[in-house]
């Protein structure tokens, strides 16, 4: 499963998807965040995110609130 939720961001977001650019850190927890919205299994994607990429949605989350 984690190979396919890996697959579909890589293809969704290209490889840069996870990088550690402070400036993209809003505009990534922004995608991770619509992702999550939009997939038939969102806690298996979450559980394929690294640590930079829940921060970034976290961050992003919080900031919603």
């Amino acid at each position: 499963c984690s190979m396919v939720a890996e697959g579909i961001m890589s293809e969704l977001y290209g490889e840069n998807f996870g990088s550690s650019d402070v400036a993209e850190d809003e505009s990534e927890g922004a995608k991770i965040f619509k992702l999550l919205e939009t997939a038939a299994e969102p806690d298996i994607l979450m559980e394929t995110l690294t640590e930079q990429q829940l921060v970034a949605y976290k961050n992003y989350q919080s900031k919603q609130e």
